[in-house]
């Protein structure tokens, strides 16, 4: 099968634009040297939940040790399947940290559309909301490459491995491929945008900037962290500025 994306071949590009950092995971490492008892994530709801950022970045490089262990590498694609929630941003910035390109896809899609992304892009591993079984069961036997992990809770997830030494996360570069952000497919089947850590952090700190944010900001996240506008807009651009952001779950 022939990958569908917009920009078939990911080539190195000159740049001008001066970044701070290496990649995403290095940005959220120095925000939570900088504050580490600052409160970066706040998700409320039936399940509150609060991180600061040290308590964040250390249970990101505790789940990136876990894919690590579980047999992905560098530039393997893995899939995640949720709404807005603490797994979806866990494993999304631990996915970065090791080097991973992230597939995010819509929950609300048919399991045809998800089945669908998972082949066209390639997905090695594909996390899950327990919510959405009922899809998963419906396209698992006809994707036997694909490793399916439902998942309820990292800590529990984590809680089954031996995580081990604190990683590094120097091997990922600013040109490596971050994200695969499928299109809504509107005149077609969906289409694969790539963005690199060279993307999304130019983004964050253009948009982070733009509004004025800083570390005594505050932003809601009311949008879809599938989609790059949740992830950039009211997520990395608040984190770049070192600010906190509430997620409206779900």
């Amino acid at each position: 099968m022939k990958n569908n994306y917009l920009i078939q071949e990911h080539q190195k590009i000159n740049y001008e634009i001066k970044l701070d950092y290496s990649n995403v995971y290095e940005l959220l490492l120095k925000k939570a040297k900088e504050n580490p008892n600052k409160k970066f994530l706040i998700c409320p709801g039936e399940k509150h939940e609060e991180f600061t950022y040290s308590e964040f970045e250390t249970i990101v490089n505790q789940t990136s040790q876990f894919l690590i262990k579980s047999g992905l590498k560098k530039n393997n694609k893995i899939s995640l399947i949720f709404h807005n929630s603490s797994e979806f941003l866990i494993l999304y910035f631990a996915g970065l940290c090791c080097g991973l390109t992230i597939v995010p896809i819509n929950p609300e899609m048919s399991s045809r559309e998800i089945k669908y992304i998972i082949e066209d892009s390639n997905s090695k591993t594909i996390f899950y909301s327990d919510t959405l079984e009922f899809k998963i069961n419906k396209i698992r036997d006809s994707l036997l490459n694909a490793n399916f992990k439902k998942t309820k809770s990292i800590k529990n997830l984590l809680s089954l491995y031996d995580t081990g030494k604190k990683i590094e996360c120097d091997q990922v570069s600013l040109n490596d491929i971050a994200v695969i952000i499928y299109t809504s497919g509107t005149t077609g089947n969906p289409k694969g945008v790539i963005l690199s850590h060279l993307n999304l952090l130019s983004d964050a700190m253009g948009i982070s900037k733009w509004f004025q944010f800083t570390k005594d900001s505050r932003c809601l996240c009311i949008l879809p962290l599938f989609h790059n506008n949740g992830q950039i807009t009211t997520l990395l651009a608040p984190l770049y500025a070192g600010a906190s952001t509430v997620i409206i779950k779900g």
